[in-house]
């Protein structure tokens, strides 16, 4: 590659050769410590998500718990912990690229610092203070937490492009393309949930819920497993594809998916604002399943997709090792974690887990082909 000192860099970051790529082979590694400092950095609040930000916040944003912490999380804490599949860095270091359970303290459980104490406390007091009921409201504040969860993740984003120090010229160009496709994908992400925030924003301003779908389960008791979570449905629970494109970069088909307690009770939830026939499709296949077969399809879910999933440490403890190996392969392939899933990953696989009762089922649905709303 011969390009001049003072020439546009051939990686597209926009600097000079000389200032970006020129002698790069020759640079010192970035080292794992290094990489980890830049983690916990990216990792900083990002400031209140909340509509009416910065207009009264009360000042820097605060801890928020997508899963609410007191009577969820803390129904299945055990000593003030609960257990994740967790991963990071230094994880992937030591495991060769695998994930594996541990014990979180529930302050930190779900935590993201998105809103400040003002707007946290205002917006979602009704289902943190109060009993959840299957209502439009309730599924709106359950929802809205989890998609500004997913876009404060995906908003911490570090300074990677320089990873190629030291590496020879061929793997720079190979490192520096694989970079700008990830890069592009979590942009198209990002697209995709301001434009779902945009509708949610609307919503929450106006106090006007209408528009929100939900399908509701009531539990007896807390459930072993929690999530909240934005989910894209492609395969339903019959084994068939219900979507054949792909939804990043627009806000078509999302849903999202919740497994909390709440006043002694559990819950399951499946919502979203507006239209989503793929969310239409996967409830409607979700529906279908009789009461005995919904808490093992719910525990297939949560395990093939979620990585903001908690679950109360007994319970992990107490199935099998060939149990617990299954639902860690559903949530990470060292192998190939990207590896696409098959339509008929969430049929029934003859394991039962849990001894979840299922109560009642609450739904503002027409599950007979159209939504509500």
């Amino acid at each position: 590659m011969r390009i001049g000192r003072n020439a546009p860099c051939w990686c597209g970051s926009g600097l000079k050769y000389k200032r970006c790529h020129l002698r790069r082979e020759h640079e010192p590694p970035v080292g794992h410590q290094e990489i980890i400092d830049r983690i916990r950095d990216a990792e900083a609040g990002c400031g209140c998500l909340h509509p009416e930000a910065p207009e009264n916040c009360s000042g820097e944003a605060i801890q928020s718990h997508s899963i609410t912490r007191s009577g969820g999380l803390s129904e299945i804490a055990e000593e003030g912990h609960v257990m994740t599949f967790y991963a990071d860095y230094g994880v992937f270091l030591r495991t060769d690229g695998d994930v594996e359970p541990r014990r979180v303290g529930i302050r930190k459980a779900s935590s993201f610092p998105a809103f400040c104490s003002y707007h946290d406390s205002f917006t979602f007091g009704p289902v943190e203070k109060g009993p959840y009921s299957p209502c439009e409201m309730h599924a709106f504040l359950t929802s809205y937490r989890a998609l500004c969860r997913e876009l404060f993740v995906r908003m911490r984003a570090g300074e990677w492009a320089d990873l190629d120090r030291g590496m020879p010229p061929v793997a720079q160009v190979e490192f520096q393309q694989a970079a700008s496709a990830k890069e592009a994908e979590r942009l198209l992400a990002l697209r995709s949930l301001y434009l779902l925030k945009t509708d949610y924003d609307s919503a929450l301003r106006a106090l006007d819920f209408s528009r929100m779908n939900f399908y509701s389960i009531e539990l007896a008791g807390a459930p072993d497993v929690m999530v909240s979570s934005l989910f894209a449905p492609f395969a339903n629970f019959r084994g068939e594809r219900i979507r054949h494109t792909d939804v990043l970069g627009t806000k078509n088909d999302h849903m999202i998916v919740s497994l909390f307690a709440s006043g002694a009770k559990g819950w399951f939830q499946l919502a979203w604002l507006g239209e989503s026939k793929a969310g239409l499709k996967f409830t409607q296949s979700f529906a279908e399943l009789p009461d005995d077969q919904m808490p093992h399809a719910i525990v297939r879910l949560v395990f093939s997709h979620f990585e903001n999933r908690y679950f109360r440490p007994s319970w992990w403890k107490s199935l099998p090792a060939n149990y617990q190996e299954v639902l860690h392969r559903r949530f990470w392939n060292p192998q190939n974690p990207f590896a696409s899933k098959r339509e008929t990953y969430l049929q029934d696989d003859g394991l039962r887990l849990v001894n979840w009762r299922i109560v009642a089922r609450t739904t503002n649905i027409d599950l007979e082909g159209r939504t509500a709303n």
